[in-house]
């Protein structure tokens, strides 16, 4: 049978009602015996229910999908920061570098403290002592030890000229970009922004998708069985009483209008 006559003859053995104010839909199967009426009712609900299922399942997948995609890629922007933060760590050899500038800092500090007191004790000693004294000797190389000291502290400490010449070497010597504490300071920083920018963007997107699951979740529907379908225990067609009466009539009609147009071709040919 073609696809199209099928169709027509299932509508014929179908019959649906919906019930607006209970919201029930009941359904009704014609078959020829109980247990294909039974049967095929099974299998229309179980075709129903998958159709009902999968429909649920698409439009909830599609109003997660969006949200689900921008908590992907908020969550790999933030792991790509992390894994920044950890391979700096490891190659500068240090957790925090702000501890390691304010002790550097320190650091300087008590340089120039011992430098300007050494300063203090040279001039001392020369007002009584010659300038070829054993004791001038020892703190004219303890300052220059200092100023070396305080020289290298002081480079490390500054950024880089790369404008006029990154390769030129300094008095305290060549200080690289890995060993300056204010660019890797900078990487730090600028490292600890995009940490907090993608906690937060991976934050918000967490927010977003626990509201779409929300909203996904009531617009949900579930196919349920009120009552169950049943076997059959009577047939309900054919009518044969009522067939019955219908057939005499048709008969009785047939009957009186052939004995009218016999009686009006008997008259007619008198």
């Amino acid at each position: 049978m073609p696809l199209e006559k099928f169709t027509a003859y299932w509508r014929d053995m179908v019959e649906i009602s919906f019930n607006s104010t209970t919201g029930n839909t009941t359904l009704y199967i014609y078959a020829f015996s109980a247990d294909d009426s039974k049967a095929i009712t099974d299998a229309v609900l179980k075709v129903s229910e998958k159709l009902v299922n999968s429909l649920s399942e698409s439009s909830r997948q599609q109003m997660t999908r969006v949200a689900s995609m921008q908590v992907e890629r908020a969550e790999a922007r933030l792991q790509s920061v992390r894994s920044e933060i950890r391979r700096l760590r490891s190659e500068e050899k240090i957790i925090d570098p702000k501890q390691l500038s304010a002790l550097d800092f320190s650091l300087t500090q008590k340089l120039e403290s011992e430098l300007q007191g050494a300063r203090t004790r040279l001039n001392t000693a020369l007002q009584s002592v010659s300038n070829d004294a054993p004791q001038v000797v020892v703190l004219k190389r303890t300052i220059k030890g200092l100023e070396n000291q305080l020289g290298i502290l002081k480079e490390k400490m500054l950024l880089p000229d790369d404008s006029e010449n990154p390769n030129k070497p300094t008095k305290a010597g060549r200080v690289n970009e890995e060993g300056n504490i204010p660019g890797v300071l900078t990487k730090f920083e600028d490292l600890t922004v995009q940490l907090e920018f993608s906690t937060q963007a991976y934050t918000t997107a967490l927010a977003a998708f626990e509201t779409s699951l929300t909203e996904a979740q009531k617009q949900d529907r579930y196919f349920a069985v009120f009552v169950s379908p049943v076997r059959p225990e009577i047939a309900l067609y054919p009518m044969r009483l009522l067939d019955t009466f219908i057939s005499l009539l048709v008969l009785m009609a047939v009957w009186l209008l052939a004995q009218f147009f016999y009686r009006s071709f008997k008259d007619h040919a008198i």
